[in-house]
This record gives C-alpha cells, sequence and structure tokens, in this order.
C-alpha cells in the first residue's frame, strides 16, 4: 500500500451512479484495468476508438507458472468505430524482445452513459525464440474515464471536515467529497485517494431522512479500477458514511481486495479530538494482515489540538492499540522521522510530534515483539495515508489527554 477493496460478471462491470454526472467533452481518455499495475490507455473521440496503449502480460506456454511476456499493444491503423456500444479490434501486440509477439482480438462493450468500457481480450499466436503455436489465453478488462485532475487549493473552506474525509454540502445536496480510502488485497494494503469531482460527480442528492448513497468505478493508487460503494446520512453539521470497496472481475496485480471503512465530518471549532474509530471498528489500519507472520496489531487513528499560550499544537495519537502474534509495541514513524513507540493495549497514546495541520501524511508502523528491553521479533511494515484536519475543523472537547507530548 502507499498507505495511502469480488464482483464477477461475464464481460462487463456495471456502474451505477446515483447522482448527476457532470457531461464529459470529447475526446475522452480512459484508465485501462488489465490486473496488472501497469498504466493503460485508451481514447474515445466521437463513437470511434481513436488511440490504443495497453501492457499486457501474456503467459508463456513453455515456462513455468507464473512466467510471462511483456507486451505492448496499439492500434493497427486508424480509428476503430464503436457501433450501438460494440467495440471489436484485431491487432498485434509486440515485445522489447526480438521476434516475441502475439495475436491480439478486443471485445467490448460501452455503457451508453460512456463510463464503462469492459469485456475481454484474447491472446493467440505468442511466438518467441523459444515457443510457437502458444494456445489462446483470454483475460477480462475494464475502462473507466481518467479522473479529471484536481488542483490543490488550501483556501477552501469544506462544510464538514473529518479524519482522512472532507465535505460540501448544502441545502439537502452533497455536492463534493473528498476521501482517503484504505482497502486490504492479499499482498498488503492499499488505498483510493477519491474525489467526486476528479470523477465528474457535482450533487448527490440527500432524501427527506438524510440518506444518501452512490456507487462507481474508481481508480486505486496503482491505476486498478474497484467498486466503490457509499452509502451514509447527512443531517444539521453532521456526516457519516460507510465506505466499501470491492474488486472488479478483472482483479488486480495483488489479488482480490476488500475495504469497508467508516468515516464522520462535522462542522464548527473546538479544543480537542475528532473522534477515533472505536477498536477494531472499520477504519483501523494493521501493521500486517491476518495469515501473514511475525508480530501484527490494529490501532485506531484520531487527531489532537492542544491549546496553548504559545498556539494550537497538533499530533496524531493512536487508539485501541490491539495486538496479536506475540506483538508487545507498534513503532510509528511519521514521514520517515524519529519513532514513536506505542504499547500494545493503549487506549491512546501519542503517534506523532507536533505536526502542521490541513495537511497530508504518511505514516509507518511496524509491531514489535519486546523481551528485555531488546525486540525479539517484528513484523512487516505497512504505510498508511493519514490527513491532519485543519485547525478549524470539528474539534471536539475531552476532558482526559495523553500526559507528556512529544517535542518532535
Amino acid at each position: 500500500m502507499r498507505s495511502r477493496v469480488g464482483l464477477s460478471f461475464l464481460a462487463m462491470v456495471l456502474a451505477f451512479v446515483v447522482g448527476t454526472p457532470v457531461a464529459r467533452a470529447a475526446p475522452v481518455s480512459y484508465a485501462v484495468s488489465l490486473g496488472n499495475n501497469q498504466h493503460s490507455e485508451l481514447t474515445i473521440d466521437g463513437g470511434q476508438l481513436t488511440a490504443l496503449r495497453l501492457t499486457a502480460f501474456v503467459p508463456s506456454c513453455v515456462g513455468g507458472a507464473g512466467t510471462t511476456w511483456s507486451i505492448t499493444i496499439g492500434l493497427p491503423g486508424g480509428p476503430v468505430p464503436i457501433l450501438g456500444g460494440v467495440l471489436h479490434v484485431e491487432t498485434e501486440g509486440v515485445s522489447g524482445y526480438p521476434d516475441t509477439g502475439v495475436h491480439v482480438a478486443i471485445d467490448g462493450m460501452l455503457t451508453t452513459d460512456a463510463q464503462t468500457l469492459s469485456g475481454t481480450i484474447t491472446y493467440s499466436g505468442l511466438h518467441t525464440p523459444a515457443e510457437t503455436g502458444c494456445p489462446p489465453v483470454t483475460a477480462d478488462f475494464v475502462a473507466i474515464p481518467l479522473p479529471a485532475l484536481v488542483p490543490p487549493d488550501p483556501e477552501h473552506q469544506w462544510t464538514l471536515t473529518g479524519a482522512n474525509v472532507r465535505v460540501d454540502a448544502t441545502n439537502g445536496h452533497i455536492t463534493r467529497v473528498k476521501a482517503v480510502v484504505p482497502f486490504a488485497c492479499s499482498l498488503g494494503l492499499n488505498e483510493s485517494d477519491f474525489d467526486t469531482r476528479a470523477y465528474g460527480i457535482s450533487d448527490i442528492p440527500v432524501s427527506a431522512s438524510g440518506a444518501f448513497s452512490l456507487s462507481l468505478n474508481v481508480l486505486d493508487e496503482y491505476s486498478v479500477v474497484r467498486v466503490l460503494t457509499i452509502t451514509g446520512t447527512l443531517s444539521s453539521g453532521a456526516f457519516s458514511a460507510r465506505f466499501q470497496i470491492a474488486s472488479t472481475n478483472v482483479g488486480g496485480w495483488n489479488g482480490d481486495c476488500v475495504g469497508d471503512a467508516t468515516f464522520a465530518a462535522g462542522a464548527g471549532r473546538g479544543t480537542a479530538l475528532p473522534t477515533p474509530d472505536a477498536p477494531g471498528a472499520p477504519g483501523t489500519l494493521g501493521s500486517s494482515l491476518p495469515g501473514s507472520v511475525g508480530p501484527s496489531a490494529l490501532i485506531s487513528w484520531g487527531a489532537l489540538r492542544r491549546d496553548t499560550t504559545g498556539g494550537s499544537l497538533f499530533y496524531f495519537l493512536a487508539g485501541g492499540v490491539r495486538c496479536q502474534r506475540g506483538a508487545t509495541h507498534v513503532r510509528i514513524s511519521i514521514n520517515g522521522g524519529r519513532n514513536h513507540t506505542v504499547r500494545c493495549g493503549a487506549s491512546i497514546a501519542y503517534a506523532s510530534g507536533p505536526l502542521a495541520p490541513d495537511r497530508g501524511y504518511f505514516a509507518r508502523l511496524v509491531a514489535i515483539k519486546v523481551r528485555r528491553h531488546r525486540v525479539v521479533a517484528h513484523g512487516l511494515p505497512v504505510l498508511a495515508s493519514l490527513h491532519m484536519p485543519a485547525a478549524n475543523a470539528a474539534w471536539r472537547p475531552i476532558a482526559h489527554i495523553p500526559a507528556n507530548p512529544p517535542r518532535i
């Protein structure tokens, strides 16, 4: 993970958006997910496929399990028409290795709103210096419009803010949601840095009871398409939502993924802590995944604002530290800085020195086993993407805070 989530269909991934997508001007560039972590794109303009730049890993038929050839795929000539939403392309894939290539057939279906292109790619006749006549191999693909670049706006005043989530809402409508959504895959933790504005969504209606929902395809940090579903409530001055991420039928280079996190945001000023996730609740991050070896731990993140005569100081907090497989402590460093060691079982403890507000940070966590003041075992390191809320965020006063805050 940068610390910064399956669904199975025959040849299609359907995206349902409860909201109003912003019209996209042609041409449209799409990110193509082939189940690997290689960036691939195609462009559709005026009902035609006008550009194709794919990188695929084609299985070898003589090498051992997992042996593949890296193949680059482009258009065979001029634009290819998409008739009735149906795309069919016959082309040749080439490799950087001499005398290595494969025939490629792409069959896809474009949804009526042009938000999803999905289907299959068939590789046949793979030929290399060591093999010819390999049997055909078919794989799924899915493509979605590339998210728009949303320039940072540090002066933007969000309606509601919380840990790793920000919301703009007005007159019973949610106009923007920005969140860092964590999820777990076979090979580690991952995340999707999600902004509705980047995906062309400017209005999420809210019912009279305050309920809302949104489901769409998004990209993770490796340009793999994931299915994101958000369900929640919006009331006066409060936002609460469940963010669920799942793999498409294409999967991903690090296996099927799943994520289930609950975020809350509010308005107003305070002097202390935005409520951290309850121990073990969705949204906690672990120092290793279930089934891995070595010490492991789960913690919940929080943030603290300490008001002093010299101004406000901002810290990350670790709460509800739960350890497994012999772990006794968790070491945490922020942006590669000094380690802060938190004991297992701690209900709340400092996880950083003072930091600047309204900024993103990376935390590195390692569960360790200490015996007689020596580290005798450690788990796998995990990176987490965190955001320190702004000074005017929805800080909730608390009566008790940890003593002796770190100076650095």
